[in-house]
């Protein structure tokens, strides 16, 4: 492949002068991939909902007015950084752009407004967290809206976006996150449709909120807080939402029994069977076992004649979630449309009939009618015979009766269905039916040798839910030195997933430097506490002052600022402290937040063991 040398200076000076002129700081991570193309409008400051009023779900597309306005296309090939100015959005700009992911896939998403300004982010539709984090995309195309609301006059509004990979931890059960096999697009992509991620919970960054040191203890305490994210469709929304709606009322049939079934796949034909079982009210469980295509059924219902269900198939890269949906004829025969949700949007048909009863004829010798082109207005699913239904091939030398009859207004032939299969890509089909995203979960959490359990109940769709608990500062610092310290074992509904990561080193340090509880503390008087405390090894040969109100240490009026300098591991002082509502100390040396980081966090945090000798040598004290 050639590279256009000049094109990728210009991306790069395109990029560094967006970043000069919107106020910002240095472009994103090397290794992130950034969204260089949007389309963007005037907004309307203060709308709770940018594209209110559009019919139904909008997908904006270029030089075309959809929603609140004309979307325009505003590119900078290979750069982050993108500049408004051309869409005349002086005070508020929308920047849409559609993400395509193969595959359910968790990624982060950086982005940032320029300081004079506000940003809101929607996620196929769903409101996200304007600071950027952890999201989940659905396999398909996948929408993101960012509204840009101005502060003050003279803005100049932009953006900066980026996809990298998550920062959380990661699920045992999922692949490797390929950046670069994601499709950014600003056009409206042919098939693009509404969709959602399966339901299910992301597990964020464990952050050490605070240090403790308690009266009577050996060790520090890291105060924990661990966000939890559910994502996929809304609890109380319809279950087949952006399908067409179950219809209403007792079933008319019963689908219990076996049934020898029929199913046009990518692939080709696939035979087999469907167990089925219907309760009274018609719900429907079962399975299916046919060639390449099994699994247990999913959300079966039946209403009337009709029915429905999905399935999950284990494919070679991913799963794949087949929606099935038909009726029940006159002569008790089925049939009915068998979506294939995100695989190469593509929908064909399937049929069956009870086991036991006499073919009168296969899909390989069906005439014309049955082996009608799958994706075809009137036909359904791939003919396993292209030519089934077309008449004799001629001898050589023989007219052929086709070019005799054939209409000179009317379409070509199209045996083989090619061109129904590009319509199919350009036409949205139905949508497939996520699981519900989880309303409620409980979560085990080991950090190093420490144990967090608990629950969460309300959860909101991308919204991030916390469960806070307290370990050891040994056990948070084993958390983070080792890539799989930290470790997560979350239950919702029928499903259970395991996280495993490591919490993050540099929020551990600042939070070492940061002010240290005292806790334990016995009530002396009206506002005077007291207790006894002995020197952890974390806090070995560093000095730590006292904070505000009156000290004393070992019955003596402190005399300094300090309360010991340097201290020693197990050296006792019995304290006792007036005229504060809080107790706090603070390590007065310097240490990693106050040194350029030209020595990893990870690196810090070994040092600070033992005597801690070795951190007081890099922080130069």
């Amino acid at each position: 492949m050639l590279i256009d040398s000049r094109r990728v200076a210009r991306a790069a000076a395109s990029a560094a002068l967006a970043a000069c002129l919107l106020g910002w700081g240095a472009d994103v991570r090397a290794q992130d991939r950034g969204i260089d193309r949007w389309l963007v409008t005037a907004g309307v400051p203060g709308v709770e909902d940018p594209l209110a009023g559009a019919e139904g779900r909008a997908f904006p597309d270029r030089d075309l007015e959809i929603g609140p306005g004309y979307w325009t296309l505003v590119r900078e090939d290979g750069a982050a950084s993108v500049r408004f100015a051309a869409v005349g959005g002086e005070e508020s700009a929308l920047a849409h752009t559609y993400i395509r992911s193969f595959r359910d896939v968790t990624v982060r998403l950086s982005l940032e407004a320029p300081a004079c300004a506000t940003a809101g982010v929607w996620i196929n539709g769903q409101p996200f967290d304007a600071s950027g984090g952890d999201v989940r995309l659905a396999a398909g195309w996948n929408t993101l809206l960012v509204a840009v609301t101005a502060r003050s006059a003279g803005c100049g509004l932009g953006l900066r976006a980026s996809l990298g990979h998550p920062a959380g931890p990661r699920s045992e059960r999922a692949d490797p996150v390929d950046l670069g096999s994601l499709v950014v697009r600003a056009s409206r992509p042919p098939g693009a449709r509404p969709i959602l991620p399966e339901g299910t919970v992301l597990v964020g960054q464990p952050d050490p909120l605070a240090i403790a040191w308690p009266s009577g203890g050996s060790d520090l305490l890291v105060d924990l807080e661990v966000p939890f994210t559910a994502w996929g469709r809304p609890a109380g929304t319809a279950a087949n939402a952006g399908s067409p709606d179950r219809p209403a009322g007792p079933p008319t049939v019963d689908l219990t029994g076996e049934w020898n079934v029929t199913l046009y796949t990518p692939t080709g034909i696939a035979r087999g069977t469907a167990t089925l079982r219907m309760a009274e009210g018609g719900e429907l469980t079962g399975r299916i076992d046919a060639e390449r295509i099994d699994g247990e059924i999913r959300d079966g219902w039946v209403a009337g004649d009709e029915f429905g269900w999905r399935i999950r198939v284990d494919g070679p890269r991913r799963d794949i979630d087949l929606d099935m949906r038909g009726a029940i004829s006159a002569d008790g025969r089925m049939s009915g449309t068998l979506d294939f949700g995100g695989f190469r949007d593509f929908e064909s048909r399937f049929e069956g009939r009870r086991s036991g009863e006499d073919d009168e004829e296969t899909p390989d010798d069906a005439g014309p009618d049955e082996a009608r082109d799958p994706d075809d207005a009137a036909g359904r699913g791939p003919p396993s015979n292209p030519r089934a239904g077309m008449p004799p091939i001629p001898a050589p030398g023989d007219p052929d009766p086709a070019e005799e009859t054939r209409d000179e207004l009317a379409p070509p032939p199209d045996p083989d269905g090619l061109r129904a299969r590009i319509v199919r890509q350009l036409l949205p089909p139905p949508d497939r039916t996520p699981d519900a995203a989880p309303t409620e979960l409980s979560a085990e959490l080991r950090i190093g040798g420490g144990e967090i359990t608990g629950g969460l109940t309300d959860l909101q769709v991308g919204r991030p839910a916390a469960l806070s608990g307290t370990v050891r500062f040994r056990d948070a610092r084993s958390a983070a030195l080792d890539a799989e310290g930290f470790r997560a074992r979350v239950r919702w509904h029928d499903d259970e997933q395991r996280f495993v990561g490591r919490l993050s080193a540099d929020a551990l340090l600042r939070a070492f430097h940061g002010p240290i509880r005292l806790t334990g503390w016995g009530l002396e008087g009206a506002d005077g506490f007291a207790g006894s405390f002995r020197v952890p090894r974390g806090l070995n040969g560093f000095t730590v002052h006292l904070g505000d109100g009156e000290w004393t240490i070992d019955g003596a009026p402190a005399s300094g600022p300090s309360l010991c300098s340097p201290c020693r591991e197990g050296q006792t002082f019995e304290l006792r402290l007036v005229g504060a509502e809080t107790a706090e100390v603070r390590i007065a040396n310097p240490g990693y937040p106050d040194r350029p980081n030209d020595v990893d966090a990870t690196s810090w945090l070994r040092a600070l063991e033992g005597d801690n000798r070795e951190y007081l040598r890099l922080a130069g004290s």
